[in-house]
């Protein structure tokens, strides 16, 4: 839903009150079939995202900042075109621990 919220944000930073939040869902099958979602979204929501996206903001600034780390996993790397030369890769799978009953 993470959509709606920040449709609904947007218009209450910009014009400073909540309005309703409706998706319109179409049957692509059935001519004239849909069906009307109503995303029930309060202020505390909308305080809440505009948390999130502050410290998204933060988040980037500071990967800018100190460049991204990668974050190689086994599943991706071995089909990687850049795996041949790439310092990070890695080169064997992950290593699950169980304990039997």
């Amino acid at each position: 839903m993470l959509q709606a919220i920040h449709y609904k944000f947007l218009f209450w930073k910009k014009y400073g009150y909540n309005p309703p939040f409706f998706f319109f869902v179409f049957d692509s099958k059935k001519v004239g079939q849909c069906k009307i979602i109503h995303v029930d979204i309060d202020e505390s929501d909308l305080i809440q995202h505009e948390v999130f996206i502050n410290k998204a903001k933060t988040y980037l600034e500071r990967q800018l900042d100190k460049g991204f780390l990668p974050i190689p996993k086994y599943d991706s790397c071995k089909v990687c075109s850049f795996s041949s030369w790439c310092s990070f890769k890695k080169d064997i799978p992950p290593i699950f621990s169980i304990k039997p009953d």
